[in-house]
C-alpha cells in the first residue's frame, strides 16, 4: 500500500516489524479488506523506517495511539520454530 493511500478507517491496529537485527522497520497497515499490507514508496518498494521512533512518530501523525511491535529474526529458524508468529508486544504511540 503506497504512504500516500493510506487512510485510518480501519479498526486494525497498525504493526511495526523489526528486521535486519533491529536496524530497519516496516510499517503494514490495514487496506480497505482489513488485509494488513506494508507500506511501499513511489516506486512500489517497502518504506522502511531508519529507526523505531520514526516509524512510531509515522504511524501517530497519522492518528494512531498504538501498534503492534512485531520482532523476527533470522534466528527463530534456527531455534526449529518452523511458522512460529514473531514476538509481538503492544505499544502506545504518544509523541
Amino acid at each position: 500500500m503506497h504512504l500516500s493511500m493510506y487512510s485510518n478507517n480501519h479498526p486494525h491496529k497498525p504493526e511495526i516489524l523489526s528486521y535486519a537485527s533491529s536496524g530497519h522497520y516496516l510499517v503494514r497497515v490495514a487496506d480497505a479488506n482489513g488485509e494488513l499490507q506494508i507500506l511501499t514508496d513511489v516506486q512500489g518498494k517497502m518504506h522502511t523506517f531508519n529507526s523505531q521512533f520514526e516509524a512510531e512518530n509515522w504511524l501517530h501523525q497519522q492518528g494512531h495511539t498504538q501498534a503492534m511491535l512485531c520482532f523476527e529474526t533470522p534466528y527463530d529458524e534456527l531455534a526449529g520454530e518452523d511458522g512460529a508468529e514473531p514476538s509481538k508486544l503492544e505499544i502506545p504511540l504518544s509523541h
